[in-house]
């Protein structure tokens, strides 16, 4: 009635407007109710054209000719992009299911338009990508800690271990970073004593000559023991994890030389037997160990360095993702496998994209 009151309000009053019964209110009423229906056939024009107020209804499936509002305005992002059924609407309810229905959809559209505006193609904007396809969406802790899950691994890496077998204290050797950038390498340190009575080594540590930086253990290893030095700056000893100083020394692009070192006997004992002056074990300068002696240890040195392909990445993805995963196989259009198209159309242009699944087996076993 809001357009026909307006209507009548304009005419004099002995055409008794105020008369809402007469010939003549029921004659303007037919142009003000059609008034009112365009009026709201205008808004729904205009909120069909905004994902915050469109809604889905009369949709048959996003894959259907007969597209609701929702789908239509996804279609545009989606065109060249595609998305799984766990990213579209497939068979929307009706009635008050399919508002519910149209809100969950609605916030996988804003969620996919804010990626792309951010940036679709960068690692994190990958992720996003791929989680809303496998069907994880929104902000709550389950939907984050399972698009944690998914990871990139940049650069592709090939991994090569060079050996220095039967290798002497403080004899040297050369190292070749392939890369043009640095890499921190893997080192492991085998000891192996040629002596009756083995004596430890005290403050074992390997050191770039080249750039000066050195990891050092500030303690002693025996014979059989496996010092470890990792590329993510930690240390092991036998397995178990033990603070380093200085961190696993920096691999620069090119050739440098490497050498281990350290010192004989037990720091609480005399000095009589060690490789080294006593005056010199109490200053940090390592460098004068007799070489001769040295002799009696055998060092087998074993390092990992990586070969990185640049202008590559691989996302790993996790088989099972409790919550999210469980009903995947269920589906015809079978999300898994559409993964790496989604992936190649949103990744820069010339950079090589690999998806890989991981699954883990596990078993049980008594120790007795």
């Amino acid at each position: 009635m809001g357009r026909t009151q307006g209507i009548l309000s304009r005419f004099p009053h002995f055409y008794l407007a105020e008369d809402g019964n007469s010939i003549f209110s029921e004659f303007i009423k037919v142009f003000g109710e059609t008034l009112d229906e365009v009026e709201a056939d205008l808004l729904e024009v205009m909120y069909a054209h905004y994902v915050n107020k469109a809604d889905n209804e009369g949709s048959q499936g996003f894959n259907t000719n007969q597209k609701g509002d929702l789908d239509k305005i996804f279609s545009l992002y989606l065109e060249n992009l595609g998305g799984t059924s766990q990213l579209k609407q497939v068979d929307r309810p009706s009635g008050a299911a399919g508002i519910e229905s149209d809100k969950i959809y609605r916030q996988r559209i804003r969620g996919l338009i804010e990626v792309l505006k951010s940036g679709a193609s960068t690692k994190q904007g990958i992720i996003n990508i791929v989680a809303a396809n496998l069907g994880i969406v929104g902000e709550d802790e389950k939907a984050i800690a399972a698009r944690n899950q998914i990871r990139i691994l940049e650069f592709l890496p090939k991994f090569q271990t060079l050996h220095w077998n039967n290798w002497h204290p403080l004899q040297e050797f050369d190292v070749e970073n392939p890369n043009v950038v640095e890499i921190y390498p893997e080192v492991r340190l085998l000891i192996k004593s040629k002596l009756p009575l083995p004596l430890p080594l005290t403050n074992p540590r390997i050191i770039n000559l080249t750039t000066g930086e050195y990891a050092q253990y500030e303690g002693m290893v025996k014979n059989g023991d496996l010092l470890s030095f990792f590329a993510n700056q930690t240390a092991s000893l036998n397995g178990i994890p033990i603070e380093v100083t200085g961190g696993t020394p920096i691999l620069w692009p090119g050739a440098s030389r490497w050498r281990f070192e350290a010192m004989v006997g037990e720091a609480e004992a005399a000095f009589d037997e060690t490789l080294f002056d006593f005056s010199r074990f109490e200053e940090e300068e390592l460098s004068a160990l007799d070489p001769t002696q040295a002799k009696n240890f055998d060092i087998d040195i074993a390092m990992t360095v990586s070969k990185i392909t640049p202008g590559s990445f691989m996302v790993r993805i996790p088989w099972d993702i409790p919550g999210f995963s469980e009903n995947l196989d269920q589906f015809s259009d079978r999300p898994r496998e559409q993964i790496k198209y989604i992936v190649d159309k949103v990744k820069a242009a010339g950079v090589f994209a690999v998806i890989a699944y991981e699954k883990n087996f596990g078993e049980t076993h008594e120790l007795g």
